[in-house]
């Protein structure tokens, strides 16, 4: 009875950690995405507002593709 209890107590606390871990890797998934969307969000505002020369425009568009992959 008592290892039973102690299986019990294990089986608890592993779905636990994998709840947190889920949970973690979810939000750090999330953050990234949110991250590359302000990157892109940056270059696409930079491209509108500069007056750029067709080799900065060009960089800039290699820049944005990296971002959007």
């Amino acid at each position: 009875m008592q290892r039973e209890a102690g299986n019990v107590v294990h089986a608890r606390a592993r779905s636990k950690v994998e709840i947190v871990d889920s949970w973690s890797f979810f939000r750090a998934k999330s953050a990234k995405q949110s991250l590359a969307e302000a990157a892109v969000d940056s270059l696409t505002v930079q491209r509108e507002i500069a007056h750029l020369t067709p080799e900065e425009s060009a960089s800039l568009d290699r820049q944005w593709v990296k971002r959007r992959v």
